[in-house]
């Protein structure tokens, strides 16, 4: 992850010589002009027009308004790779469609071609449904669900392309390869939807989507007439082995920017494996496991803690005013969130979380429960990473852009808080010294 600046906007590029001069107190930038403003507040004499260009058709067709203070900085370097993923996804796309179409000839007259080529489109649907039930994930981690969506996307048109040397089995592949098609493109487009959230800076999340439209568009056309005159020239000299062997190349290539466009992006939102991956890192206790929070509840019913009335009061008195309680029960780690409970909050009780799942693999925690009981030891567990969870949160660098993504129910809480209790600060070297034995388990 690249640490970027915080605000919204962009440094100007560029900076007027005059503002070097002690009298000037700020100045502003706006597109092509720059303001400047002496120490009385007023406006200099010494602000100016930048001399620019005119913006070019082509750029006014493709590019948001405003730029580049309207979109983030890997706006550009994105779409670039993108313009190459469109182009070569269209040669896929003429392909695959030049395939099937040579592909229907072979039915038992024109009732059956169309009854195939219907039933080749409705199993579309199917995997559209299916790659739906995957928006949730792609949300929270877009990067790497672009890269599968995409993945599967290039299975399914390999499939399809094998329908030039096997007609006979388009009943079989053709629906099957374009449902495959379906799911990946699902998955990547709702992927795409916090990508475009990110990038937009200027209230222009509209503009920007219809001038990507744009370039998705002249990539398209630029890419199914490099599939049409690829298709001619292989098929003379190759056959019709030419077409599977053209799309193993066009996808190699649309992988190839794919990987490109998803290392451009400056985006990586915050969720449970990134803050585990960090506590762990940051205590030196190893890499963090795949499974240490898949039993974390975030958002956990209000009943599942009430039901002893004893210990939710302690709970209270324990955790005071935070927004959040949390509290293990049995292997799971449940977290019942306040109705006044923010982003921030979840990324406190996540934290808090991690730090349990780690301390519970130290060797003191097992003495405790060996000596003190259980009870006596899960309390322990609570104040010992509760104790450390201000200075992990601060521990942790992130950029303002990359939002917060955990998995929580919806439902929160209303209790009263109490003033809390004292909790000791734990400092990294106190975990350390009683984390000592994780490394390497």
């Amino acid at each position: 992850m690249k640490i970027t600046q915080a605000s919204g906007s962009n440094t100007p590029a560029q900076r007027a010589p005059q503002a070097s001069k002690p009298d000037v107190l700020a100045y502003e930038t706006a597109q092509d002009q720059v303001i400047l403003y002496g120490e009385n507040g007023q406006q200099m004499a010494g602000s100016e027009q930048i001399k620019t260009k005119g913006d070019s058709f082509m750029k006014t067709l493709l590019y948001p308004s405003k730029m580049p203070d309207s979109v983030s900085p890997d706006y550009v370097p994105s779409r670039r790779w993108n313009f190459l993923m469109e182009l070569t996804g269209s040669t896929q796309s003429y392909l695959g469609t030049a395939a099937a179409l040579n592909a229907v000839g072979i039915g038992n007259g024109p009732l059956t071609v169309g009854l195939a080529w219907m039933v080749r489109d409705a199993i579309d649907g199917i995997g559209k449904f299916a790659g739906s039930q995957f928006g949730r994930q792609a949300d929270k981690d877009p990067k790497s669900w672009v890269t599968t969506g995409e993945y599967v996307h290039a299975v399914g048109s390999m499939m399809e392309s094998t329908l030039a040397v096997a007609p006979e089995a388009f009943l079989a592949i053709a629906p099957a390869a374009n449902a495959v098609k379906a799911f990946g493109s699902t998955v990547k487009s709702a992927a795409q939807a916090p990508i475009e959230l990110h990038q937009a800076r200027d209230n222009n999340l509209g503009e920007m989507r219809s001038k990507n439209n744009n370039q998705t568009m002249l990539a398209g056309i630029i890419g199914a007439g490099l599939g049409f005159g690829l298709e001619k020239l292989g098929s003379h000299y190759i056959g019709a082995a030419a077409t599977p062997v053209l799309m193993a190349a066009a996808t190699a290539g649309k992988l190839f920017a794919t990987h490109g466009y998803v290392k451009s992006l400056d985006l990586d939102p915050v969720t449970e494996r990134r803050i585990s991956k960090h506590a762990h890192k940051w205590l030196d206790v190893g890499k963090a496991d795949k499974g240490d929070l898949k039993k974390l509840k975030l958002g956990a019913p209000l009943s599942d803690f009430v039901k002893d009335p004893a210990r939710f009061r302690q709970l209270s008195e324990l955790y005071g005013p935070r927004n959040y309680l949390l509290d293990i029960q049995q292997d799971q780690i449940a977290v019942v969130l306040h109705q006044d409970s923010t982003p921030e909050t979840q990324l406190e009780a996540v934290t808090q979380a991690s730090l349990v799942r780690i301390l519970q693999r130290s060797p003191l925690y097992q003495v405790k429960i060996g000596q003190e009981g259980d009870a006596a030891a899960r309390d322990w567990l609570l104040r010992t990473s509760l104790g450390a969870v201000a200075e992990v949160v601060a521990s942790f660098a992130r950029d303002e852009d990359d939002p917060l993504r955990f998995t929580s129910d919806a439902r929160r809480a209303h209790w009263d808080k109490s003033p809390g209790v004292n909790i000791a600060r734990v400092t990294r070297a106190d975990l350390q010294s009683l984390t000592q034995s994780v490394k390497n388990v």
